[in-house]
């Protein structure tokens, strides 16, 4: 239920959690000191998310991957949204993003969309921390900071 089309206009992905710091190799995001999965969600609104959470984790073979659990939309229904589940693989690396086999084609723009918004936030955190920050800036600290 509830469920609805990804957000209009430009947006980019932000980490949508708790816990989390920064740690060494490919990939950024730790919890309890230890390569960790992470929820994003769409940096338009704070807010729970129906379909448009993402959990993104490093592949524990290739920590300069990692695989995103999301759902695609594919229409309204009742309240909600008809949605498809898609593992996306992300290989930080390469800077890469690779659909899964069988996606219907309706549904390969917004899984590439996606997969390269979720990409251009692993890479943003790497750059952060590699400027000294020892955690990601989430949307709570978004929704939380003073007015300018």
């Amino acid at each position: 239920m509830y469920g609805g089309p990804p957000p209009d206009g430009e947006w980019s992905y932000v980490v949508d959690d708790h816990s989390i710091t920064f740690g060494p190799g490919w990939w950024p995001y730790y919890r309890d000191g230890k390569p960790g999965t992470v929820r994003m969600s769409p940096d338009t609104e704070f807010r729970s998310w129906r379909n448009e959470y993402v959990l993104i984790s490093p592949r524990r073979s290739e920590l300069a991957q990692a695989v995103a659990r999301l759902h695609l939309y594919v229409r309204p229904q009742g309240m909600g949204a008809m949605t498809v589940a898609a593992q996306l693989v992300i290989d930080i690396r390469q800077r890469t993003v690779a659909l899964p086999d069988g996606l219907p084609g309706h549904l390969c723009e917004q899984a590439a969309s996606k997969g390269q918004r979720l990409l251009g936030r692993v890479l943003g955190d790497r750059r952060h921390r590699r400027r000294g920050a020892v955690g990601p800036h989430t949307a709570f600290d978004r929704a939380n900071r003073e007015p300018s």
